[in-house]
């Protein structure tokens, strides 16, 4: 993450224009995510509420959601907008994150801001008094994540060469903010008018499909603070690791360099008394220390 800006492009460059990035990979699975979800339901209790059973986070199952559903949920969309807005802050965004940070980084980054929004919103569960929507699903969260560090890492750049870091910053969580608030009450739109013109079964396969399509939107709000927390997270371990190394390294060269002022003075010990003069720890330390001096101990010992 603190290399160079110019060697890591470079090196980016240098992979070759067919290489599949990951936020390509991303996107195919949120367009695929979408897809299934918009084939299976149907109004019906069938395929659809059993993708959505098995993938996204429901309210229901909070107390025992499986593992993996804090992560599939965000490939899940049943709205367009809500679909558009991820994959665009997807691919505006991801190309220059991943550039940065790495494709393991960057997938860290974005599923791990969205399993800790997750998990913050199976939390709020538990404190909220009114009853919650069926199911969390969309990638807005981790959209948000990305927004969050695409401005923390270069917060001098400008995008599109015009808006500085702050004001593309307040300008990204004005439109997520927005969207999530039209989509929210869009949701309570609808549930109203079908209250108002449907009862009996036909009210409750439509209410069915109307929650089906819905989903918690607001929550997507706390990606903001988990994509700064994975982020900060993610760069105080890449400095403790990058520590460590320089550690490390810095051992190794004093140790290489104790050797090889040692090997010097058994060398002008041998100058002046000869080979005999040296004990045998001095000889075994002469020739583990003769990888320092390939043509100078090893020819010495020979002789």
């Amino acid at each position: 993450m603190f290399e160079d800006t110019e060697a890591r492009r470079s090196r980016q460059k240098s992979r070759g224009a067919g290489v599949l990035h990951a936020y390509q990979v991303l996107f195919a699975i949120h367009c695929a995510g979408f897809l299934g979800l918009f084939v299976t339901t149907d109004g019906e209790r069938g395929a659809g509420q059993a993708i959505l059973d098995l993938f996204a986070v429901s309210s229901s199952t909070a107390s025992g959601a499986a593992p993996w559903q804090l992560v599939t949920y965000t490939f899940l969309h049943t709205h367009p907008l809500e679909l558009a807005l991820s994959v665009t802050l997807l691919f505006w965004l991801g190309a220059a994150v991943e550039n940065a940070l790495g494709a393991a980084h960057f997938t860290l980054l974005y599923l791990g801001s969205a399993a800790a929004t997750a998990a913050g919103y199976l939390v709020l569960l538990g404190h909220v008094p009114q009853p919650a929507p069926p199911y969390f699903m969309g990638g807005l969260a981790a959209g948000g994540a990305l927004l969050c560090a695409y401005v923390l890492l270069e917060p001098g750049r400008r995008t599109l060469g015009l808006i500085p870091a702050p004001g593309f910053f307040l300008v990204g969580t004005t439109v997520l903010f927005s969207t999530v608030v039209y989509l929210d009450q869009e949701q309570a739109n609808r549930l109203e008018d079908l209250l108002k013109r449907l009862t009996g079964e036909e009210c409750n396969d439509r209410l069915y499909e109307s929650l089906a399509r819905g989903t918690a939107s607001v929550p997507h709000l706390l990606g903001l603070l988990a994509g700064t927390c994975m982020f900060a997270f993610d760069s105080a371990v890449a400095r403790g690791v990058a520590r460590v190394r320089v550690r490390r390294e810095i051992r190794v060269l004093e140790e290489e360099l104790e050797a090889r002022a040692k090997v010097e003075q058994l060398l002008e010990k041998i100058s002046r008394e000869g080979l005999g003069a040296l004990s045998r720890r001095e000889r075994k330390f002469l020739q583990y220390a003769s990888r320092f001096y390939p043509n100078g101990p090893r020819h010495v010992m020979s002789d």
